[in-house]
């Protein structure tokens, strides 16, 4: 026990949250600090809390009183492990295309979630619409998502700016960020054909500089322009859809200009590049937290555990004091006070 007091200690408990703010700041300001500023003081917390438990009693002397420190510990032991376990990313989706596990940007990942555990995500992205007022103000966002076989999803599911995709305990959140992505292929000398899906900038934000570069397989880099005929809409509403708009696509390589239109190709040096045609792409943010469920479980037992206990205390402490300064019950201070 004499081993266990001084971790009980007030002055341990404020270094903590001391540390912990600490923690919560740089996290806030660098995503790609260490799990360890805030996993340190949530443990160093959560045994605070234990040797208080145990060297206190006072702390559990009513059912309601315990059970509320008891989840306050659950919920600092939970939020470490959740800091261990998270990750935060960031990608765009082309329709037509799968997820790709290689695709994804990681903002913030704790040391116990492997790259590998992405691999488990197995969908199509679908359709997308944006609906948009005049003014071009950004309506509700659909984006369907097809998930393969063994995902537990029955067919096609809709993502949107309230709606998030729940798959193999990852959550998947539309952003504004969306565009259009030019279909390429490129046929090499030898035969080999390489394709994939370039995307421009966000559309409509960014309409103003539809352009990218790409390296060809040849190793040739190339200046890409992609060119709308139609304007934004911005006196009424409209959305922005699946379908293929008019559009040409500039390629310089090498100072030399080449136009394309959907289903042309063009020869370059080291081979041939084909424009197939034109699809939207979404953004979307990743979050994974097995722990969260969890977390407001516990809160929520823990609220309801210090009502139970301040509920107690108010029935049966609730005294008032006599003309004589005797204390009575309350019940009985209203009737003298009326004679």
């Amino acid at each position: 026990m004499n081993i266990i007091k001084p971790l009980s200690s007030l002055r341990l408990t404020l270094a903590g949250m001391l540390l912990l703010v600490a923690g919560v700041l740089v996290s806030y300001l660098d995503a790609a600090a260490s799990s360890a500023w805030l996993v340190l003081p949530l443990l160093l917390l959560a045994f605070n809390l234990l040797a208080a438990l145990l060297v206190n009693p006072r702390l559990s002397h009513h059912p309601g009183l315990l059970g509320f420190h008891l989840c306050l510990l659950v919920i600092a032991v939970l939020a470490a492990a959740s800091q261990l376990m998270l990750l935060e990313g960031r990608v765009e989706l082309t329709e037509g295309r799968a997820f790709a596990a290689g695709d994804v940007a990681v903002i913030r990942q704790g040391p116990w979630h492997s790259r590998e555990q992405l691999e488990t995500l197995a969908f199509v992205q679908g359709p997308i619409q944006v609906e948009y007022a005049a003014g071009l103000r950004r309506g509700q966002t659909r984006s369907a998502i097809l998930p393969m076989a063994g995902q537990g999803l029955g067919g096609a599911q809709e993502v949107g700016d309230t709606r998030a995709l729940k798959l193999a305990g990852y959550r998947l959140y539309t952003t504004s960020n969306k565009g259009y992505a030019a279909i390429l292929s490129w046929t090499g000398e030898d035969g080999v054909v390489h394709g994939g899906a370039l995307h421009f900038p966000s559309y409509p934000r960014y309409d103003w500089k539809q352009v990218n570069r790409w390296t060809a397989p040849s190793g040739e880099p190339l200046a890409l322009e992609l060119r709308l005929d139609a304007p934004v809409p911005v006196d009424r509403s409209w959305v922005l859809g699946s379908r293929d708009p008019q559009a040409v696509l500039l390629v310089n390589a090498g100072g030399a200009g080449h136009t394309l239109l959907p289903g042309e190709a063009v020869q370059l040096a080291g081979g041939s590049l084909h424009f197939e045609g034109l699809r939207l792409w979404m953004g979307y943010e990743i979050y994974y937290n097995p722990f969260l469920p969890w977390l407001f479980t516990a809160a929520v037992i823990g609220v309801l555990a210090l009502g139970w206990y301040f509920s107690v205390k108010f029935r049966s402490g609730a005294t008032a004091v006599s003309p004589a300064g005797s204390p009575t019950e309350m019940g009985d201070a209203i009737p003298s006070a009326r004679h």
